[in-house]
């Protein structure tokens, strides 16, 4: 006969109270990251993942570096986005572009991160207070890191592919090419900007560390270097849409 005690099984969060903090979130609360991450913390798993570190050269927790790339857009691109109608669920997507680089980066293979995010993403699935559509278009952004894959010399995507999977991207979410490329110009410079290294090695500062803007104020301008690629790019995937607006 078999004595062991066996512990009842614990579930990892408190779903119905994620999920009505959220909701709650959703409905009244303030439009900031720390307050969202704070309410999402109270996922165990979700928790787990914002307070470790993501191996960058700045030594900060995933927790510390999302609430930089939300205040970026709340600061520099609020309103520069078409992916949804709604502001927070944009804001929820950030909160959860990079759930699965911890996870990655414990496998030894920075390449999984997208795998991690949409596996953690699913699990979580039910205390999100949005749309299957919702979820899907943050999944299919999060699987999907176009344009630093082209800038990244770590990556070094070839200009063709990049411009292949920015259309294919594009027609999984039903968008204008124009109105996607917008979008993920934000996306990738609130990202990219939050990271004191690459902000040094990609975009220009000016004497008293302010980032620059181009002429219309529409992204920040990158050095030299990253500006041609990115204006390449920029033809390949829009070409003249951005003039017919």
């Amino acid at each position: 006969m078999d004595n062991t005690i066996r512990q009842p099984e614990v579930k990892t969060s408190h779903n119905g109270f994620v999920k009505t903090l959220l909701k709650n979130w959703y409905c009244c609360g303030m439009i900031d990251g720390r307050v969202l991450i704070n309410a999402l913390k109270y996922d165990s798993v979700l928790r787990s993942c914002y307070e470790q570190p993501i191996q960058d050269l700045e030594n900060q927790t995933l927790e510390i570096h999302t609430i930089k790339v939300i205040d970026n857009f709340l600061v520099r691109f609020k309103g520069r986005q078409s992916l949804f109608t709604n502001t927070k669920d944009f804001i929820l997507f950030l909160a959860l572009h990079d759930i699965g680089k911890p996870d990655a980066f414990a496998a030894g293979d920075r390449n999984l991160q997208g795998h991690k995010s949409l596996k953690i993403i699913d699990r979580a699935s039910e205390i999100f207070p949005v749309s299957a559509e919702v979820l899907d278009r943050i999944k299919i952004m999060i699987n999907e890191d176009i344009i630093g894959c082209y800038l990244n010399p770590f990556y070094a995507e070839t200009l063709e592919k990049t411009v292949a999977m920015f259309k294919k991207t594009c027609n999984l979410l039903g968008m204008k090419q124009i109105d996607f490329w917008q979008t993920l110009v934000t996306y990738y410079q609130c990202d990219a900007s939050s990271y004191q290294n690459l902000r040094e090695r990609l975009f220009i500062i000016d004497e008293c560390g302010r980032l620059l803007w181009n002429d219309d104020r529409s992204r920040l301008l990158f050095k030299a270097e990253q500006e041609n690629m990115f204006l390449n790019l920029e033809v390949n995937c829009i070409g003249n849409f951005k003039d017919h607006r």
